[in-house]
């Protein structure tokens, strides 16, 4: 799962692009610190409920 503060689509253009977004489960991003509450959220789905 890769989390950003920020959203990074509205930020600069070079920031757009995620060389790590194609090996992980998903992305999160724009949410501030919420954002890794919710990504390990997701995580426990993944993983069966854990």
């Amino acid at each position: 799962m890769e989390v950003h503060i920020s959203n990074i689509y509205a930020r600069e253009a070079f920031r757009h692009h995620s060389y790590l977004a194609p090996a992980c489960l998903g992305q999160i991003s724009g949410f501030g610190k919420e954002g890794y509450i919710y990504a390990i959220q997701k995580i426990k789905i993944y993983l069966g409920g854990v």
